[in-house]
């Protein structure tokens, strides 16, 4: 895995399950795993947030700041936010990561969705 490539994690703060990795201008981001409508993303934007959009590579995804070029000419796409810690929650498994692109060949884990029954324990 290249160090371009974006990894699950969980925040050792909240224990809420983000994105690790570089953005194409190569600075380190952790974004949340939850893609935004465009009113969530003019909220995150008012509240002072990054917005990226994410686009697929061959081993994973890559994000760009989302910029009003991007927001003019591109159909559905996968807005992400950068990070931020919420109060604490029970910790979420590196598993539940979405996969945006799913494929039978996709190298991003797929949830299991008949795993959400149940207790965890």
């Amino acid at each position: 895995m290249r160090k371009e490539d974006f990894e699950p994690k969980l925040c050792t703060a909240c224990g809420k399950l983000m994105w690790t990795g570089l953005s194409t201008g190569r600075f380190p981001v952790d974004i949340d795993v939850e893609k935004l409508s465009t009113t969530q993303e003019l909220t995150a934007r008012l509240n002072g947030r990054m917005i990226f959009q994410a686009t697929k590579s061959i081993t994973s995804f890559v994000v760009k700041v989302r910029s009003i070029i991007e927001i003019e000419l591109t159909k559905n796409p996968i807005v992400l936010a950068s990070h931020t810690c919420q109060k604490m929650t029970l910790f979420q498994d590196i598993d539940d990561a979405p996969n945006y692109w799913p494929s039978k060949n996709s190298t991003l884990p797929v949830p299991d969705p008949s795993a959400k029954e149940g207790f965890p324990f």
